[in-house]
Protein backbone atom coordinates (compact mmCIF):
# COMPACT_ATOMS: atom_id res chain seq x y z
CA UNK A 1 0.00 0.00 0.00
CA UNK A 2 1.37 3.40 -0.93
CA UNK A 3 1.31 6.56 1.17
CA UNK A 4 -1.41 8.03 -1.03
CA UNK A 5 -3.59 4.92 -0.62
CA UNK A 6 -3.07 4.99 3.17
CA UNK A 7 -4.41 8.54 3.16
CA UNK A 8 -7.66 7.31 1.62
CA UNK A 9 -8.37 4.77 4.37
CA UNK A 10 -11.55 5.67 6.31
CA UNK A 11 -10.59 6.86 9.79
CA UNK A 12 -12.33 5.43 12.84
CA UNK A 13 -14.63 7.88 14.56
CA UNK A 14 -13.78 9.25 17.98
CA UNK A 15 -16.89 7.50 19.32
CA UNK A 16 -15.72 4.13 17.97
CA UNK A 17 -12.32 4.65 19.56
CA UNK A 18 -13.77 5.60 22.95
CA UNK A 19 -16.16 2.65 23.02
CA UNK A 20 -13.37 0.25 21.97
CA UNK A 21 -11.23 1.64 24.81
CA UNK A 22 -14.05 1.09 27.32
CA UNK A 23 -14.48 -2.53 26.13
CA UNK A 24 -10.73 -3.13 26.42
CA UNK A 25 -10.71 -1.59 29.89
CA UNK A 26 -13.33 -4.15 30.87
CA UNK A 27 -11.31 -7.00 29.33
CA UNK A 28 -8.31 -6.08 31.46
CA UNK A 29 -10.14 -4.49 34.38
CA UNK A 30 -12.53 -7.28 35.36
CA UNK A 31 -9.76 -9.84 35.97
CA UNK A 32 -7.69 -7.02 37.46
CA UNK A 33 -10.43 -6.32 39.99
CA UNK A 34 -10.04 -9.86 41.33
CA UNK A 35 -6.30 -9.27 41.74
CA UNK A 36 -6.97 -6.03 43.61
CA UNK A 37 -9.52 -7.71 45.88
CA UNK A 38 -7.16 -10.60 46.58
CA UNK A 39 -4.34 -8.35 47.80
CA UNK A 40 -6.09 -5.20 49.03
CA UNK A 41 -6.14 -4.42 52.74
CA UNK A 42 -9.75 -3.43 53.34
CA UNK A 43 -10.55 -1.86 56.72
CA UNK A 44 -14.30 -1.28 56.84
CA UNK A 45 -14.34 0.32 60.28
CA UNK A 46 -11.75 2.93 59.26
CA UNK A 47 -13.33 3.24 55.79
CA UNK A 48 -9.90 2.68 54.21
CA UNK A 49 -8.61 0.53 51.36
CA UNK A 50 -4.90 0.02 50.81
CA UNK A 51 -3.63 -1.59 47.60
CA UNK A 52 0.01 -2.68 47.35
CA UNK A 53 2.02 -0.66 44.82
CA UNK A 54 3.09 -3.79 42.96
CA UNK A 55 -0.55 -4.60 42.13
CA UNK A 56 -0.87 -1.31 40.24
CA UNK A 57 2.37 -1.99 38.39
CA UNK A 58 1.20 -5.51 37.44
CA UNK A 59 -2.14 -4.17 36.18
CA UNK A 60 -0.43 -1.48 34.09
CA UNK A 61 2.05 -4.01 32.67
CA UNK A 62 -0.73 -6.47 31.80
CA UNK A 63 -2.67 -3.70 30.08
CA UNK A 64 0.38 -2.56 28.08
CA UNK A 65 1.21 -6.17 27.14
CA UNK A 66 -2.39 -6.83 26.04
CA UNK A 67 -2.39 -3.72 23.85
CA UNK A 68 1.05 -4.45 22.40
CA UNK A 69 0.48 -8.12 21.57
CA UNK A 70 -3.01 -7.67 20.13
CA UNK A 71 -2.15 -4.60 18.05
CA UNK A 72 0.97 -6.24 16.62
CA UNK A 73 -0.61 -9.67 16.10
CA UNK A 74 -4.05 -8.67 14.78
CA UNK A 75 -3.94 -4.89 14.38
CA UNK A 76 -6.88 -4.95 16.79
CA UNK A 77 -7.65 -5.45 20.44
CA UNK A 78 -10.89 -7.24 21.37
CA UNK A 79 -12.61 -3.87 21.78
CA UNK A 80 -11.44 -2.72 18.36
CA UNK A 81 -12.60 -6.02 16.83
CA UNK A 82 -16.06 -5.51 18.32
CA UNK A 83 -16.24 -1.99 16.86
CA UNK A 84 -14.78 -2.90 13.47
CA UNK A 85 -11.71 -0.69 13.70
CA UNK A 86 -8.03 -1.51 13.35
CA UNK A 87 -4.62 0.05 13.93
CA UNK A 88 -2.33 0.41 10.92
CA UNK A 89 1.08 1.92 10.34
CA UNK A 90 0.56 5.40 8.89
CA UNK A 91 3.14 5.00 6.13
CA UNK A 92 2.17 1.66 4.58
CA UNK A 93 -1.22 0.65 6.02
CA UNK A 94 0.18 -2.60 7.43
CA UNK A 95 -0.16 -3.91 10.98
CA UNK A 96 2.19 -2.11 13.37
CA UNK A 97 5.58 -3.63 14.17
CA UNK A 98 6.38 -4.80 17.69
CA UNK A 99 8.18 -1.51 18.24
CA UNK A 100 5.25 0.63 17.07
CA UNK A 101 2.65 -1.43 18.95
CA UNK A 102 4.75 -1.31 22.13
CA UNK A 103 5.43 2.41 21.89
CA UNK A 104 1.73 3.06 21.26
CA UNK A 105 0.86 1.17 24.46
CA UNK A 106 3.65 2.66 26.56
CA UNK A 107 3.06 6.37 25.91
CA UNK A 108 -0.14 6.59 28.02
CA UNK A 109 1.35 4.28 30.65
CA UNK A 110 4.49 6.42 30.99
CA UNK A 111 2.38 9.57 31.29
CA UNK A 112 0.36 7.89 34.06
CA UNK A 113 3.57 7.41 36.07
CA UNK A 114 4.23 11.15 36.36
CA UNK A 115 4.05 12.12 40.05
CA UNK A 116 1.90 15.19 39.47
CA UNK A 117 -1.32 14.25 41.25
CA UNK A 118 -4.48 15.36 39.46
CA UNK A 119 -2.40 16.93 36.68
CA UNK A 120 -1.19 13.43 35.78
CA UNK A 121 -4.77 12.37 35.13
CA UNK A 122 -5.36 15.41 32.92
CA UNK A 123 -2.18 14.70 30.97
CA UNK A 124 -3.19 11.04 30.57
CA UNK A 125 -6.56 12.10 29.11
CA UNK A 126 -4.68 14.57 26.93
CA UNK A 127 -2.79 11.71 25.26
CA UNK A 128 -6.12 10.54 23.85
CA UNK A 129 -8.04 13.83 23.56
CA UNK A 130 -5.52 15.25 21.09
CA UNK A 131 -7.16 12.94 18.52
CA UNK A 132 -10.33 15.06 18.64
CA UNK A 133 -8.45 18.02 17.18
CA UNK A 134 -6.12 16.19 14.81
CA UNK A 135 -7.00 15.90 11.10
CA UNK A 136 -5.92 12.23 11.12
CA UNK A 137 -7.56 11.61 14.52
CA UNK A 138 -4.21 10.61 16.01
CA UNK A 139 -3.67 10.71 19.74
CA UNK A 140 -0.17 11.42 21.07
CA UNK A 141 0.38 7.65 21.36
CA UNK A 142 -0.52 7.26 17.64
CA UNK A 143 1.79 10.10 16.65
CA UNK A 144 4.68 8.63 18.65
CA UNK A 145 4.14 5.18 17.09
CA UNK A 146 3.34 6.41 13.59
CA UNK A 147 -0.08 4.72 13.54
CA UNK A 148 -3.63 5.44 12.45
CA UNK A 149 -6.89 3.88 13.61
CA UNK A 150 -9.11 3.10 10.64
CA UNK A 151 -12.36 1.32 9.93
CA UNK A 152 -11.69 -2.35 9.31
CA UNK A 153 -15.11 -3.20 7.97
CA UNK A 154 -16.31 -1.86 4.69
CA UNK A 155 -19.79 -2.03 3.29
CA UNK A 156 -20.53 -5.53 2.08
CA UNK A 157 -20.50 -6.04 -1.64
CA UNK A 158 -23.92 -6.48 -3.19
CA UNK A 159 -25.07 -10.08 -3.23
CA UNK A 160 -25.51 -11.30 -6.81
CA UNK A 161 -29.03 -12.37 -7.68
CA UNK A 162 -29.68 -16.10 -7.52
CA UNK A 163 -29.55 -18.01 -10.80
CA UNK A 164 -32.89 -18.55 -12.49
CA UNK A 165 -34.75 -21.62 -11.31
CA UNK A 166 -35.39 -24.06 -12.77
CA UNK A 167 -32.32 -24.00 -14.98
CA UNK A 168 -32.92 -23.45 -18.64
CA UNK A 169 -33.20 -26.68 -20.69
CA UNK A 170 -29.91 -28.04 -21.90
CA UNK A 171 -27.91 -26.94 -18.90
Amino acid sequence: MTQSSVETLPLASIGQRILAYVLDALVVGIPGAFLVLAFADINITANKVSIPEWVSVVLAAVSAAYQTVMVHWRGQTLGKMALGITVVHATDGLRPSWWSAGLRALVPWLVSLLPLGALTLLLWFGVYLVAMFDPHRQGLHDKAAGTLVVRARTAPSPVPPPPPWPPAPGR
